[in-house]
């Protein structure tokens, strides 16, 4: 037999009979609050979901106008928008505390909701390198609580660690709930790291010659971002910069490579 929990409102574990050495189909009524999404409507639900600090504080249905805007009844909502399309179903064989391997199949409509638009919303306001040590941070979490290590002194660390990283992951993520599956369609931040025009490549030639040479030709400003010429990362990002090359520019950029000629970009005055 292997054990089975359903996950979601509540667990409780089911036999389930083994094939060989591995496992077969759940039941169809394990399920209790996905729809099998085969079955599920076909029109999708387009949703709205804020964030502040990391934390969703507002969700929209844009179709039908519905609001959510407590952390309970935004749960609860994307729990009942989920189940209807049958998203959030999870099987897994999964490593127990003790080492032994488990099968579990969970619903998690609300939460896999959240953990799609949460994403996309970080990537669109987080720096990447704290946003990669947060992704270990997130997995160092998971095995500490999975593990009931919760009030531990290493768990609070990660749990504050991971509460920095998400000060400036703010604003609005749109996305369709359809068929079992989670589209994101578009977002917004007012602390947005992204730069439609940065990164397009509008530069000037010259430009682009002094920024090559400052990531291939200078082993100690790959290795370490401080060591990039302050002035010259501002004149890269500053908007002027991007549609026109300033003497003050060329000089930055020519500044250790004489032989770079004029002639890469046409000088023109600030």
């Amino acid at each position: 037999m292997d054990g089975v929990s359903q996950g979601g409102e509540g667990s409780h574990s089911v036999g389930v009979e083994m094939q060989g050495q591995g496992t077969s189909n759940a039941p169809a009524d394990l399920y209790l609050m996905t729809k099998n999404p085969e079955e599920s409507p076909n029109t999708p639900d387009v949703l709205e979901i804020e964030f502040s600090n990391g934390v969703p504080v507002k969700v929209t249905n844009v179709k039908e106008s519905t609001l959510k805007d407590s952390p309970l009844d935004i749960f609860s909502y994307l729990n009942e928008i989920g189940g209807k399309h049958g998203v959030g179903r999870i099987d897994i064989v999964e490593n127990r505390f003790i080492g032994m391997k488990s099968r579990g199949i969970y619903e998690t409509p609300g939460g896999t909701i959240l953990l799609q638009a949460h994403l996309d919303i970080e990537t669109f306001t987080m720096d990447k390198e704290v946003r990669r040590i947060k992704q270990g941070l997130g997995i160092k979490f998971a095995e500490l609580v999975y593990n009931g290590f919760w009030y531990s002194p290493e768990c609070d660390f990660v749990r504050h660690c991971i509460d920095k990283s998400q000060e400036n992951v703010e604003g609005k993520v749109q996305l369709s709930v359809f068929k079992g599956q989670v589209y994101i369609m578009g977002r917004e931040s007012p602390k947005s790291l992204y730069n439609e025009e940065l990164v397009s490549c509008v530069w000037p030639l010259l430009a682009q010659c002094g920024l090559f040479h400052m990531f291939t030709n200078q082993p100690v400003a790959r290795s370490a971002r401080p060591s990039f010429s302050y002035d010259l990362y501002i004149n890269i990002l500053n908007r002027p910069c991007l549609t026109k090359t300033s003497e003050k520019c060329q000089a930055q950029f020519l500044e250790g490579r004489p032989d770079l000629s004029p002639a890469y970009g046409t000088p023109v005055a600030s």
